[in-house]
């Protein structure tokens, strides 16, 4: 984690912030929740008081088609073998067994298809997904459940700090159809949006400076950053938005 931590000028708490990403799970209202990865085994809490309505809505609805974005670890991700892993996925499982529910999941290549089949109806359920404007539309939203602050990637070949308006003008990648490309396209229309397929895409860019920054949260870079063996990323400055 500490290659995303090399401008000086940075304060690094990402590490921080992501400690408390975990807390938030960990630490839930209500009592104590299992700690990560023993979820799964242990989602047998307190059941949800329901009302007569509301449970026979679930008896109504059998089938309820989960949608996760496969590729957003640490958060949530779906493996090689179709198996759902993350924190958003730790959180399913406690509701599912405090409801006694099982939720039908549907893996998809990517979050774009997600927000697609969202749209037209074709699932139900996003475990994971930002409130944003143009999913208002079509999505309805709990209360937050976990916070992602934004973050500016550059490669260490520079020094200099940036802000989003620094940016101005310059090259910036973002995950297609991501919360960051709809904030920057309608809050910073002047900067060059470079839509890419995934965060790796997005961070090798970023590493070989075929794009000035990248803009992503915290926790999805390091995580990705790590896993690939890139070193020469830094946090170059915070967004001012989370998600």
């Amino acid at each position: 984690m500490s290659s995303l931590c090399g401008a000086p000028q940075v304060h690094c708490d990402q590490r921080l912030e992501f400690i408390w990403l975990v807390l938030v799970l960990v630490l839930a209202p209500g009592g104590f929740v299992p700690p990560l990865g023993q979820a799964a085994q242990n989602a047998t809490g307190p059941n949800v008081p329901l009302s007569p309505d509301e449970q026979a809505w679930l008896d109504a609805h059998r089938e309820i088609r989960m949608a996760p974005d496969p590729n957003f670890a640490p958060i949530e991700w779906i493996d090689d073998r179709g198996q759902y892993h993350g924190l958003a996925a730790d959180l399913v499982s406690l509701i599912e067994g405090r409801l006694g529910i099982k939720f039908k999941l549907v893996a998809l290549q990517d979050w774009d298809e997600v927000l697609a089949r969202a749209r037209s109806r074709d699932v139900d359920l996003l475990p994971s997904a930002a409130e944003t404007r143009e999913r208002r539309e079509f999505l309805s939203f709990t209360s937050s459940h976990i916070d992602l602050p934004g973050v500016i990637l550059t490669s260490t070949a520079g020094s200099n700090a940036w802000t989003l308006e620094d940016l101005e003008g310059h090259t910036v990648a973002v995950v297609s159809g991501n919360y960051w490309a709809e904030i920057l396209r309608d809050k910073h229309p002047g900067i060059q949006l470079e839509i890419v397929s995934s965060t790796t895409e997005g961070l090798d860019k970023t590493s070989s400076s075929a794009v000035s920054a990248m803009v992503a949260d915290t926790a999805t870079a390091m995580h990705y950053a790590e896993k690939l063996g890139i070193k020469n990323l830094r946090v170059a400055g915070q967004t001012g938005y989370s998600y």
